[in-house]
């Protein structure tokens, strides 16, 4: 699904559903966002929106059940047992179909939309939020359109409040374009052209494969994931800014992390936050052992991979992470604030890369073969004109990547903003001027 990073997105789609929520009144503007929401699913997904507007249905049912029967314990947890075995069964049985190219599409939207739902029925049956009689609004938080490719998730008690005053000014509607583009430019052109670089670089017959090769690719492989879900985390935030819904930061520079832990508080913060306060805290006793609470962690860490994709790497690539999630709990934790952070930033970059070497494979057998050639000094050449040729090619691309990877530009612009504020300002439009040529005429050549 690339429709959020297409000019026809940028050009047409999203300047006609502006138009349509703000020529609205005030009081029509949630049904004009469902109806936009909907037909932007159709659009992208006809095949599986059937199965959405009876998902939909069926939760909203169950919604109303937990409420009428609050007095029945054990019926409202059979509820919450149906709605979770319904939408897990939803998300695994598309993502299957689609692995065995029974879908044309991959089933992103109805995935953000069973874990949305999910979320709503959990936090009803704990009393999180009001008795719900508006089906609008669990209707709109489950499909907002913005959020149908990556997320990011968030909880229903946060964003049904901001449904009854959607009334941006023009300010926040040019401040969320903003948003939007850096978002399009990180998810369309430095994503979009990482993917591209990281596929030549597999393309490499077995006698061109080097060591510094096979570094390469898997740091490439990390860039090009990053950019690719941030981006469109970022657009997502920023559409929903320019109609005034505020969605959460979704990456937060996560190749700067101190420690595993740290890499989930910043790596998909939303999905990270969805399985630690549905799974991993409800399933956590005072009584539990260290022994329970590691199988706790490495069920987080599978669900984090599950999050990409029906592939027993993605699950590999969450365990072998939560692994590390174990040691700095159980058995490193009173070291932690002795070590130097710099320190800390090397090893968990050294761990976070390694695990792109499981990530990026096409089976365990795959990623092992990966493995060996990142040290197969002897067997392997270092580096050859191959190589080099490709890597001098994008040589902006990468350094451009790098350090937009970490936060230096994102503390310059803070820093400005304190000090110069209208400089800033006029910095901030020309630069998102700059970000629209550059995201259009890449898309056009592409």
């Amino acid at each position: 699904m690339q429709t959020m990073t297409s000019l026809a997105f940028l050009y047409v789609i999203l300047p006609a559903a502006m138009a349509f929520f703000l020529l609205c009144p005030p009081v029509w503007r949630q049904g004009a966002l469902l109806a936009v929401s909907l037909g932007f699913f159709l659009m992208v997904q006809p095949s599986t929106f059937p199965l959405l507007l009876a998902c939909l249905a069926t939760d909203r049912l169950i919604l109303a059940l937990i409420y009428r029967y609050d007095h029945s314990e054990a019926l409202r947890k059979g509820c919450v047992a149906a709605s979770v075995i319904k939408n897990l069964l939803v998300m695994l049985v598309m993502e299957a179909l689609f692995q065995m190219n029974r879908l044309v599409e991959a089933p992103w939207g109805l995935r953000i939309y069973a874990l949305s739902s999910l979320s709503c029925v959990l936090e009803a049956y704990r009393g999180q939020i009001p008795r719900e009689r508006s089906t609008l609004s669990y209707l709109l938080y489950c499909s907002f359109f913005p959020r149908l490719e990556a997320g990011p998730l968030l909880p229903y008690r946060d964003f049904a409040p901001q449904l009854e005053y959607l009334n941006p000014t023009l300010t926040e509607i040019g401040a969320g374009f903003g948003v939007y583009l850096q978002g399009a430019v990180k998810a369309g052109v430095l994503g979009q052209s990482l993917q591209v670089t990281y596929d030549a670089l597999r393309a490499f017959p077995p006698e061109d494969v080097t060591v510094a090769g096979t570094w390469c690719t898997v740091l490439i492989l990390a860039l090009a994931v990053y950019y690719r879900l941030s981006g469109l985390s970022e657009m997502a935030r920023g559409v929903g800014q320019m109609m005034g819904i505020s969605l959460p930061k979704n990456f937060y520079f996560p190749y700067q992390s101190q420690g595993v832990t740290d890499f989930f508080q910043r790596f998909n913060i939303s999905v990270s936050a969805f399985i630690r306060n549905n799974v991993y805290r409800p399933l956590q006793t005072e009584e539990d052992s260290v022994f329970a609470d590691c199988l706790n962690l490495i069920l987080w860490g599978v669900l984090m991979g599950l999050w990409f994709g029906l592939r027993i790497n993605y699950m590999l690539w969450g365990a072998y992470l939560a692994l590390f999630l174990i040691l700095e709990k159980h058995v490193f934790s009173h070291m932690e604030d002795k070590i130097p952070p710099l320190f800390m930033r090397i090893y968990t970059l050294c761990v976070i890369l390694s695990s792109f070497t499981i990530f990026g494979g096409a089976s365990p057998r795959a990623s092992a073969a990966t493995i060996a050639s990142m040290f197969s000094f002897q067997r392997l050449e270092l580096y050859n004109d191959r190589l080099v040729y490709l890597l001098s090619s994008n040589w902006l691309l990468l350094v451009v990547s790098l350090l937009f990877a970490t936060s230096a530009v994102s503390l310059v612009m803070s820093f400005l903003r304190r000090i110069l504020p209208r400089f800033s300002a006029l910095l901030t439009t020309a630069v998102n001027a700059a970000l629209l040529v550059v995201f259009t005429i890449f898309t056009i050549r592409v």
